[in-house]
């Protein structure tokens, strides 16, 4: 108990010197964090892309799947697509193949080289999930809407033209006449 008196009584005040150095590594720290804004999607350019696939799932099953090709179209999606940014903390992690949502529109983005796959739902907010990736917030719901026209709209122009319905699932395609899709099967 005497010691701990001593320690007391023998207390000196901090230097200047270390309360200056801790007030400046505070304001570092907050302006760091301050400017570290949330991380937005990196997605392709367009000249990029070979070509997109759109898979809609509801409850796991796939409903159809469109191909768009045309570059106009092409960097349509990828604009609805921009801008989204990382969701904080366990919820932006992406620690799965796929989301754990039963509803979700697949989209492929075949580049050169590799295809990246994304995966769009509805969580309380728009997501954006990119597999072991992230988890990214929609700039906006315009973008999504954007897609399903773009999906639904493909998916009824071809099934207009289908002259026999099948029943069985067959992939349904739109393309434009320039686009080499010999390289698909």
């Amino acid at each position: 108990m005497k010691e701990h008196i001593k320690r007391v009584l023998n207390f000196k005040k901090p230097s200047r010197v270390i309360i200056v150095v801790a007030i400046a590594l505070t304001a570092v720290l907050i302006t760091g964090f301050a400017v570290n804004r949330a991380r937005a999607i990196e997605l392709p350019s367009t000249s990029e892309l070979q070509y997109v696939t759109i898979n809609q799932f509801i409850n796991y099953a796939p409903i159809g799947e469109v191909v768009v090709s045309d570059k106009d179209e092409i960097t349509q999606i990828l604009n609805s697509l921009s801008g989204a940014t990382k969701r904080w903390g366990i919820n932006g992690m992406s620690v799965y193949d796929r989301p754990l949502n039963e509803n979700y529109l697949l989209v492929l983005l075949h580049l050169n080289n590799e295809v990246r796959t994304l995966y769009l739902y509805a969580d309380g907010a728009n997501c954006i999930e990119e597999p072991y990736v992230g988890i990214y917030r929609a700039r906006t719901s315009a973008g999504f809407n954007y897609l399903f026209s773009v999906y639904n709209d493909c998916l009824n122009l071809n099934s207009q033209t289908d002259a026999v319905p099948s029943t069985t699932f067959e992939p349904r395609i739109w393309i434009d006449s320039d686009f080499d899709y010999k390289h698909l099967s």
